[in-house]
């Protein structure tokens, strides 16, 4: 449309240009005619005065000759007087003969000739660029009144047009239709499309994430997120991570389509190495455009570094003030059991980091140790023996060996947790059709069976026990020989791993053990991190 209203100020201009010229030509015509008339005046009244002379033959003829002749030769151009009418002026102003006179006349005549050819030359020539000009406007004119009802009709159906677009966004709107029918003609138009769509793409994404499930797994929810959010926003990696009641924040799933991961669900990080915990304050999201510069001058984290070398550049941290309930019944249990048995909360952390870090390594060549299982196993293993809140102080305390009696009533807070956990997953599901402590039963319920099915409660065998209890037995164990007890000092590391080598195939599953061996420098530093002085 811009393009169609600049053809027609184009004509508009070439046609007022064409009347300026046309008016600058006539007035130069009129006044190069009015010179020309002007000269052949000058021409003929010296003719009349030599006629004068001519028949008259006295002095006052004479010199009105001359005065016409002096005034001809200062008003006409120099071409019109060459030498032979010099001298025939001349031989005028000095009595001239009958003969003379004649041939004075003759020679002026033919000037007046000329300068009469001109002046019609000059006006057949400015009738013909009248004529050609009226013609040239006729077509300008024509060609003007023709663009310009041209630009209304098309006007008129742009205006139409922009009204169906609208038409069609109106309809994605109120939900009555998914695609834009509409073909742009225009360039205005496509630029409208262009902004139709985007707020319709808009819309579309607000609507997914409106009727977007809001619970569920976060590996089924994160994914589906980012791809709704890609909608509106660049977004190429989308995680989450948790604040714990300990003051650590531990990253949780993330869906990415960058090609490397550097941090991974379960990286853990003091709040306050971070720059999180102004956030936390102000519950306000924060905005970093330039990450880079972010780390370099304001904050350095451990976090920051690693998804720098992932490929972000530019970041946004919404705080969200929604607690993972299974995971705050976690603490809340755990917090209980500090009451009831010898175990401490630095015990609690200590074997969940373990057991997590086991879960990661095994991973490598488990495909059946999902995402999501390795952060449930960071949650949940500190469950492992929530079914001692069952069991009597007098036994769990119990200082000297137990008898067989109160060793069954021990084992059986296998049970009994597992009917507590058990319980509440039965509850969750029922009212969100999901099962989001299956993990929990498992680690509950299979932590004290042994590889080689002498275990309890149910004398499961090799892999037929699941493998998140299987690495929970492990890490269980392994913090046990190395802390103190009431009835034990602690364990060196190398003594403890040489006890649970002897109980490879019998007690511990080897596979689980090798996964220890390649990530003990990891252990070693939760160990030293989190020992009791």
């Amino acid at each position: 449309m811009h393009r169609f209203l600049f053809t027609i100020t184009s004509a508009a201009v070439i046609l007022f240009l064409a009347f300026g010229l046309f008016l600058f030509y006539d007035r130069s015509t009129r006044i190069n005619s009015d010179t020309l008339r002007d000269e052949l005046g000058f021409i003929n009244v010296l003719i009349r005065s030599v006629h004068d002379h001519a028949r008259l033959g006295n002095r006052e003829s004479l010199e009105a000759m001359n005065k016409a002749a002096e005034e001809a030769r200062r008003a006409l151009p120099p071409r019109f007087f060459d030498s032979g009418t010099e001298t025939f002026l001349h031989q005028l102003a000095d009595s001239p003969s009958e003969e003379e006179l004649r041939a004075a006349v003759t020679e002026l005549g033919g000037i007046a000739r000329r300068i009469s050819a001109s002046y019609y030359e000059n006006r057949e020539q400015s009738r013909l660029v009248f004529i050609g000009f009226g013609l040239s406007m006729m077509v300008l004119v024509g060609i003007l009144l023709a663009l310009a009802l041209r630009f209304h009709l098309e006007h008129t159906r742009y205006v139409g047009r922009g009204a169906k677009l609208l038409e069609s966004l109106e309809r994605i709107l109120n939900f009555e239709s998914e695609n834009i029918d509409f073909s742009p003609r225009w360039l205005e138009e496509e630029e409208l499309l262009r902004q139709v769509e985007g707020i319709a793409a808009a819309h579309r994404s607000n609507r997914e994430l409106a009727e977007h499930r809001v619970y569920g797994t976060l590996e089924a929810f994160i994914p589906r997120m980012r791809e709704i959010l890609s909608h509106s926003v660049p977004c190429d990696r989308l995680a989450v991570a948790f604040v714990d009641t300990a003051g650590h924040v531990i990253a949780e799933s993330a869906s990415s389509v960058l090609p490397v991961t550097h941090l991974e669900p379960g990286f853990i990080e003091e709040l306050k190495d971070t720059s999180l915990g102004s956030i936390l304050t102000s519950r306000k999201t924060r905005i970093i455009n330039d990450l880079p510069r972010h780390y370099e001058e304001i904050h350095q984290s451990e976090s920051t570094k690693l998804i720098l070398e992932e490929g972000i550049r530019a970041s946004i941290t919404v705080p969200i003030e929604i607690q993972e309930i299974m995971a705050e019944t976690t603490r809340a249990f755990v917090s209980l059991m500090e009451r009831k048995d010898n175990e401490t909360s630095l015990h609690i952390i200590r074997m969940s980091r373990y057991s997590y870090i086991l879960a990661r390594e095994l991973a490598k060549s488990d495909s059946s140790i999902t995402p999501m299982m390795l952060r449930e196993i960071l949650w949940f293993a500190p469950l492992h023996d929530i079914g001692k809140i069952g069991i009597p102080d007098r036994v769990l305390q119990k200082n000297g060996p137990l008898d067989g009696r109160e060793r069954s009533l021990i084992e059986d807070h296998v049970n009994i947790g597992l009917s507590v956990i058990h319980s509440m997953n039965s509850g969750v599901n029922r009212i969100i059709d999901l099962e989001l402590l299956n993990t929990a039963e498992n680690i509950i319920a299979s932590h004290h069976e042994r590889f080689d099915g002498t275990g309890y409660p149910r004398g499961l065998a090799g892999k037929d026990i699941p493998v998140s209890g299987r690495i929970v037995a492990l890490a269980d164990v392994f913090d046990a020989l190395t802390s103190k007890r009431p009835y034990k000092e602690a364990f060196s590391i190398d003594k403890s791993m040489g006890i649970i080598e002897a109980g490879l195939g019998s007690h511990f599953d080897p596979d689980v053990y090798a996964a220890f061996l390649k990530a003990l420098p990891e252990i070693r530093l939760v160990y030293d991190r989190y020992k009791e002085i």
